[in-house]
C-alpha cells in the first residue's frame, strides 16, 4: 500500500497594521481546514527582514503598511523568495497599480476588503496549491537535471573514445 506523501507546510507571512484583519485573517487560515503555519507583523521593517530571511510560502501585505506599499514589500518578496504565493490586500481593486501587479504577476491575487470568506477561502487554497505546484516543478527540474547529468558522465565512461559532439543526449 501506497504511503501518502506529506503535503508541503505553508508558512505564511502576513503584512498588516489593523488588529481585526490581523485576527481574522490568522484564524482563517490556523484553522484546522487549512492548517497554515501564520506569522503576522504591524511593522513592514521586521517583515522585510522575515522575507529576506527567506522559507515562506505564501506572502500578504497590505495595501498600505505604515510608510511602505503593500506593493513595494511584494517586490521585495518576489526577489527574495521566488516560489512564494504574493496577495495583496485592499480596497483599491480598480487602480492602476493593482491591475498592474496582477498582469505582470507579481501578485498572484488580491484580496478585496472587505471579503467574503468563502472566496478568501478559495484564494488561500489556491494561493497554497500555486506554491505546492511550484515547489513540486522546481524539485522535479533539480531532478531532471541531475539525470542528464549522470546519463552524460555515464556515456563518457562507456564510450571514451566517442567524440562528445558525437554523443545523444
Amino acid at each position: 500500500m501506497a504511503v501518502k506523501k506529506k503535503e508541503l507546510e505553508i508558512r505564511a507571512l502576513l503584512i498588516e497594521e489593523n488588529e481585526i484583519i490581523i485576527e481574522s485573517l490568522s484564524e482563517i487560515m490556523r484553522s484546522r481546514s487549512m492548517g497554515f503555519n501564520v506569522i503576522t507583523h504591524k511593522d513592514p521593517a521586521q517583515a522585510i527582514n522575515l522575507i529576506k530571511g527567506g522559507s515562506l510560502s505564501i506572502v500578504i501585505a497590505d495595501d498600505k503598511c505604515g510608510k511602505k506599499e503593500g506593493l513595494e514589500i511584494l517586490q521585495l518578496a518576489q526577489k527574495e523568495v521566488p516560489t512564494a504565493t504574493r496577495l495583496l490586500l485592499t480596497s483599491r481593486v480598480n487602480d492602476d497599480a493593482v491591475q498592474a501587479a496582477l498582469k505582470d504577476r507579481l501578485i498572484y491575487r488580491y484580496i478585496t476588503k472587505p471579503w467574503l470568506t468563502e472566496d478568501l477561502i478559495m484564494t488561500l487554497n489556491t494561493a497554497a496549491d500555486t506554491y505546492r505546484l511550484s515547489e513540486k516543478n522546481r524539485s522535479l527540474t533539480l531532478e531532471k537535471n541531475d539525470l542528464e547529468r549522470t546519463v552524460r558522465d555515464s556515456r563518457k565512461w562507456l564510450m571514451p573514445e566517442a567524440e562528445p559532439a558525437m554523443l545523444p543526449l
